[in-house]
C-alpha cells in the first residue's frame, strides 16, 4: 500500500524498537531538523509501518501502557498529520520486539521557519 500526501516532502527517517517498560517518543532532530534541506521546519506528517510485534500508542502526550492506548498490530501502517499530534505521540511495546519505521514529512505553510 502506498500513500501520497500532496504538498509534503518526506525528509527524515527514524527506525526504533519500543520496549514494554518505557514509553518512547520521536527524536527532536526528526521533528524539527537543524541541518539539511528541512532545517528549521517542523514535521507536519508521518507515515509509519510496524514490523514483528504489536505496540500501543497515544496522541495526547501521555504514556501508553501495555494495556492502555491505541493498539497497532504488526504490518499495519499509520499516517498522522499535524506537528502537535506528532510531537505528542508516545509508543510502547505490547510484547516481543517490535520495529517501527517512520518517515517524517515537511511542507505546507505551517512547517516553514518563521
Amino acid at each position: 500500500m502506498y500513500f501520497y500526501l500532496r504538498d509534503y516532502a518526506y525528509g527524515t527517517y527514524q527506525e526504533f524498537s519500543p520496549d514494554s517498560t518505557n514509553a518512547i517518543s520521536f527524536d527532536s532532530t526528526n521533528l524539527s531538523p537543524i541541518v539539511g534541506n528541512f532545517s528549521g521546519m517542523k514535521a507536519q506528517v508521518i507515515s509509519a509501518r510496524l514490523e514483528t510485534a504489536n505496540i500501543r500508542y497515544r496522541l495526547d502526550g501521555q504514556d501508553p501502557t501495555t494495556t492502555v492506548g491505541i493498539l497497532m498490530k504488526a504490518d499495519e501502517i499509520i499516517v498522522i498529520q499535524g506537528y502537535g499530534n506528532i510531537a505528542n505521540l508516545r509508543f510502547i511495546a505490547v510484547s516481543g520486539n517490535p520495529k517501527l519505521h517512520v518517515h517524517f514529512g515537511f511542507g505546507g505553510s505551517s512547517s516553514k521557519p518563521a
